[in-house]
């Protein structure tokens, strides 16, 4: 007669909750943090893009395109930068001055 098997029940740790600090410092420790991850279904956000026409007189228009000719970039990158850059230039401005 066979005796019945018995199968040693282990018990799992309850899994914390870990903090943004706590998973930097695994990281940095060399430790594998893929586990916190969804890898299986990653959400993947980007800034959220919205279309905006302007209209310019042909002189400036020119301008831009010579000056994207000269560095190399299409028309619209030069305005994106140009307008980043300006943005950036204010806020830190109105930092300064806080």
């Amino acid at each position: 007669m066979k005796s019945p098997s018995i199968k040693k029940v282990t018990q799992r740790k309850k899994a914390r909750p870990t903090t943004a600090e706590n998973l930097e410092e695994k990281f940095d420790n060399g430790e594998d943090v893929l586990d916190y991850f969804d890898t299986k279904n990653p959400i993947l956000r980007g800034p959220e893009i919205e279309r905006l026409e302007v209209e310019f007189p042909g002189w400036i228009v020119s301008g831009l395109d010579q000056e994207a000719a000269r560095l190399g970039v299409t028309r619209d990158a030069l305005l994106k930068f140009w307008v980043a850059a300006r943005l950036d230039e204010r806020r830190k401005g109105e930092l300064a001055s806080r």
